[in-house]
């Protein structure tokens, strides 16, 4: 008998590949087949056949437009002195989630036409994240939503959702965030041939970059003779690495308090928020001399100041800028 959990001495491996020219691989033997990314093994009374993605002997269907990646084969299984045939096939989505509005939408086809032999009964699904089923009350409380929708499952989870991990990136110089889902998926049902069968699918989801534009709020009073701009808010692996005022670019540098409105020469304050993310606020007096001060009559003077943002994505180090400038109009005294 096979050694259990190992790889089963002496058997024989059919592979066939459908399409307009089917073919027909083997038998190939356990050497040959695992040359080939094809390897089966024995625990208990199961038997297991594995094979890698893109494995030379596999194919693609495409349904409802999900792409399934498709592995047929017949082992050939030494029992008692004879070689006993199960016919075996393996099936895996190969779509990759998207955005759909502010979701994260991934599709997978309630029926798997290369799964399911005859007639069906629907022997119900269940799916979590991070290898933690979830129930029907986790799911809407979490927001997500599993829906059958013209032969497809659809599930969508909103962007930021418990369970999704959302990282910062940078992409062509532009900032932006992307969210990540690690699914449990498992469908099963009764054919007409197999008593029962399960489809067991275990995918990072991922979103493409989303792109963010830093949010700029002038909380300037005038009568205070003072810029006061709140920056953000930032995920917590964003960093405000340092920000430079006006045309000839002088440092602005750092607060380390929370509560001060900085100094004469301007500074920047790192605030945190209760969950994870944070905000900066910068505080530059209008005497700052990279403050530009323009009449625009009526008695008016216009007080401006451009400034430059150099923000770093931990771990990974990108980095991204912010330009922007800030304007605040302020009523001069005649003495009249």
């Amino acid at each position: 008998m096979p050694q259990e959990g190992g790889d089963v001495q002496g058997l024989g491996l059919l592979v066939q590949r459908a399409g307009p020219q089917p073919e027909e691989a083997g038998p190939l033997s356990e050497a040959e087949a695992a040359s080939l990314g094809y390897h089966v093994s024995r625990t208990g009374s199961r038997l297991t056949l594995r094979a890698g993605y893109s494995s030379p002997l596999s194919y693609t269907v495409k349904e409802k437009g999900v792409h399934l990646e498709v592995v047929s084969a017949t082992i050939l299984y030494p029992l008692h002195g004879i070689l006993l045939a199960i016919d075996t096939t393996v099936a895996c989505n190969r779509n990759a989630s998207k955005m759909d509005g502010s979701d994260l939408l991934w599709s997978a086809l309630h029926v798997a036409p290369p799964l399911v032999r005859g007639m069906f009964v629907d022997g119900g699904m269940r799916f979590g994240v991070e290898s933690v089923p979830l129930r029907e009350q986790d799911i809407a409380e979490r927001g997500y939503q599993l829906r059958l929708n013209d032969g497809l499952l659809e599930l969508r989870v909103p962007f930021g959702a418990q369970g999704g991990r959302v990282k910062s990136g940078v992409e062509g110089g532009k900032y932006g965030r992307f969210m990540s889902v690690d699914l449990f998926f498992m469908r099963q049902w009764v054919d007409q041939v197999w008593p029962l069968t399960q489809l067991r699918t275990f995918s990072l989801l991922r979103t493409p970059l989303v792109p963010q534009t830093p949010v700029i709020t002038n909380n300037t009073v005038p009568s205070e003779g003072r810029f006061s701009v709140a920056l953000g808010s930032f995920h917590p692996d964003v960093s405000l690495w340092k920000v430079m005022a006006g045309v000839g670019g002088d440092l602005l540098r750092w607060n380390q308090s929370t509560n001060g409105s900085g100094e004469d020469q301007g500074a920047v304050t790192r605030l945190p928020h209760p969950n994870g993310s944070h905000s900066y606020r910068l505080d530059v007096p209008f005497s700052h001399a990279n403050v530009i001060q323009e009449y625009i009559g009526g008695g008016y003077k216009k007080y401006s100041l451009p400034l430059t943002f150099t923000f770093e994505i931990s771990p990974r180090g990108e980095v991204f800028y912010h330009r922007t400038t800030v304007e605040s109009t302020v009523q001069e005294f005649t003495g009249q």
